[in-house]
């Protein structure tokens, strides 16, 4: 029996699994009772505890000789219980702080998202504020157009009235000038006295007398119609030209200027709104997508059969397999065999059972993914609640309530909206980085800040030197922004986000500001074909009625009125404008956008333009609003420009060449 012992434990094999590799130890005991141990050969933990298990019920069979006892104190329980019950040890707590980190991004993905939706919120509700702010400004700035037409209207008729008056006072003056004499004043070239000693003198006086009486009359009465006629002339002259003066003035300038800045304030708020939105749509991706990384984890480390160290289960099954053929080993070392007693003891052995209790982190998952904090089943989100439709007049803007849908899949865009925004989809790769930290955005030195991701991102996009952001392996709370576009392998595992780059689409803007210049002197040829191409249009408008109809027909070039005045005006058909025999005035149409204007610092423009009469120069200093509008109506500026940093101090210049300024000026030109 102690022959087929030592044969038996000379097959033993015992073997181990350290830090992800396999090692076996083979101790072989010869039938002398001599102890070697050979090269350790591969084999699997679960494996090689199956052929353990099957070694030592091979020697629970009988009596063990002190050889073979050594060989169990010496070589097979110290492997078991310092390296194959560590190893599981050592799995146990890197999968429970694999887990646990996991939680931790999980957790701060979930903390910048909520902060992120505040932040989108907030510049929501302030697009909102802007919109209804922006309706007011059309509201007013229509109000005040629709007045001024009124009013023009009302001139106009003011005027022609006034002048219908005085020309009829004038036909009635001339009509009490005259005095109708008749036949009644006719007497014969000869007379016979000797039938009428008077010769009817006496009835020629007595009518003389009656026309000289009547002639009296209308002398008054003429008289009278004079100065009647006179004041009348004046008012009309007085009428007509305060309509010409008031038609002359843009009198809706202040509140068209005010909804046009409205506008570009409202279309700068809706573009920070959507970078806001999008960002957190981005951010609530990252959330969820880290979301499924747990829970897949966790799947894993409960699952059973696994290849892998992540499988709870698994480990708890070879912890106590390992225990039991440790309390075995033990009691054939002990006492040279194992009784049923002994056996079924370290099979119930409650202080041998599996130590560990994992922690799956359920109420720190269960805070993360409560309502407040994003369940990650969302289907829509409500920042501020509000959205406006928007256009060119006040009727077109309407708010209406909104809750946008969102996609929480990290390929899309979260928002439909954020198609196209270049500050939203960001790309992440991980195990590289890119190379050097990016100048500052005003060039001076560079930006090496440790930012979290969320304030990292808004910061590269504010940096036109940013091309990257690269964060410490695994995490979000450490991350840099990087200047290099070409990403390399990291040998520390760091990931590396690149925005995705789109051109977003404009919002809805008002009508460019339209200006009219005007040459005096000249006149445009021709009359313009009527916007149907039947016939020309040469009615006569006052000034304004002209440039309302000649910019509603497409064939009209300009508008020329006569000599002085702002009540004959005509449409005209030539953009080649001439000298002018009596001395009429034109106006032309000039367009331009805000936005068409490009401001280069540092430069000025040499020399003040001619005024637009070509007498003299215009040297006045306006404010930059002001002065664009000054250089659109002269045709001698070719610039503006400005103290440094100062647009309360531009004047217009002569100059399209632009020269290095002393003094740091900044010069505007139409592009």
């Amino acid at each position: 029996m102690r022959l087929s012992l030592l044969h038996a434990v000379s097959a033993a094999r015992i073997s181990r699994e350290t830090s992800g590799t396999q090692a076996a130890v083979r101790a072989t005991v010869d039938v002398n009772g001599g102890i070697s141990v050979t090269k350790p050969i591969a084999s699997t933990r679960a494996e090689m505890l199956a052929q353990m298990q099957e070694r030592v019920q091979a020697l629970t069979s009988t009596t063990l000789s002190p050889d073979a006892k050594s060989v169990i104190t010496a070589t097979l329980l110290p492997t078991i219980q310092d390296q194959i019950a560590e190893s599981i040890n050592k799995e146990f707590i890197t999968t429970q702080n694999l887990l646990e980190e996991a939680v931790k991004d999980l957790e701060q993905a979930t903390q910048t998202a909520v902060t992120a939706l505040g932040q989108a919120t907030t510049a929501d509700a302030k697009l909102s504020k802007c919109r209804a702010a922006q309706k007011e400004s059309y509201v007013a700035a229509e109000k005040c157009v629709a007045d001024r037409e009124a009013a023009l209207a009302a001139n106009a008729k003011d005027c022609t009235e006034k002048t219908v008056a005085a020309a009829s006072k004038e036909v009635e003056k001339k009509a009490a000038a005259t005095v109708d004499l008749g036949a009644s004043v006719c007497s014969p070239e000869t007379c016979d006295v000797s039938a009428d000693p008077t010769c009817g003198l006496g009835s020629l006086l007595t009518a003389v007398q009656g026309l000289q009486a009547e002639a009296e009359l209308k002398s008054r009465a003429y008289t009278a119609l004079v100065a009647e006629a006179a004041e009348a002339q004046a008012e009309a002259a007085r009428v007509c030209r305060a309509a010409d003066q008031y038609a002359a003035q843009d009198t809706c300038a202040e509140v068209k200027d005010a909804a046009l800045e409205a506008s570009r304030i409202c279309a700068s708020d809706n573009e920070a709104a959507d970078l806001a939105k999008c960002s957190f749509g981005g951010d609530l991706q990252h959330k969820c997508a880290d979301l499924t990384g747990v829970n897949a984890l966790i799947a894993k480390i409960k699952a059973e059969n696994r290849s892998d160290a992540l499988s709870e289960p698994d480990r708890n099954s070879e912890w106590n397999t390992v225990q039991r053929l440790i309390c075995t080993l033990e009691a054939l070392r002990d006492d040279g065999d194992l009784s049923a007693d002994a056996a079924q003891a370290c099979a119930d052995s409650e202080d041998r059972k599996y130590p560990n209790t994992f922690n799956y982190f359920s109420e720190r998952i269960a805070a993360a993914t409560s309502a407040e904090s994003f369940t990650c089943t969302e289907k829509t989100v409500t920042f501020s609640g509000e959205v406006w439709s928007v256009g060119q007049t006040a009727q077109e803007f309407e708010k209406t309530s909104h809750s946008p849908a969102i996609s929480l899949a990290s390929d899309t865009f979260p928002f439909a909206f954020c198609d196209g925004q270049s500050q939203v989809l960001w790309k992440k790769t991980e195990g590289v980085y890119s190379g050097g930290y990016p100048a500052n955005a005003n060039g001076q030195g560079h930006d090496n800040t440790k930012y979290s991701l969320s304030d990292a991102k808004q910061a590269c996009l504010a940096n036109p030197n940013c091309k990257a952001v690269t964060c410490a392996s695994g995490g979000t709370t450490v991350c840099t922004l990087r200047a290099s576009e070409q990403l390399r392998k990291s040998p520390t595992a760091e990931d590396t986000y690149e925005a995705q780059l789109a051109v977003p689409e404009e919002p809805p803007m008002p009508a460019p500001q339209m200006w009219w210049t005007k040459a005096m002197g000249v006149y445009s040829g021709g009359y313009p074909m009527n916007a149907n191409g039947a016939g020309h249009d040469n009615s006569v408008h006052n000034l304004a009625g002209a440039k309302t109809a000649c910019l509603a027909n497409p064939n009209c070039k300009a508008v020329t009125c006569a000599s002085g005045g702002t009540t004959k005006c005509t449409l005209r058909a030539s953009v080649e404008l001439k000298k002018s025999p009596s001395g009429e005035n034109t106006y032309k149409a000039v367009t331009v956008a805000e936005e068409s204007w490009t401001k280069t610092t540092g430069v000025y423009s040499g020399g003040y333009p001619a005024n637009i009469d070509g007498k003299g120069q215009d040297s006045a200093r306006y404010s930059l609003a002001d002065a664009k509008r000054a250089c659109l109506v002269n045709p001698h500026c070719k610039a503006i420009t400005c103290a440094g940093g100062n647009t309360e101090s531009c004047t217009l210049r002569a100059s399209e060449t632009f020269k290095k300024s002393p003094s740091a000026e900044d010069t505007y030109a139409v592009a």
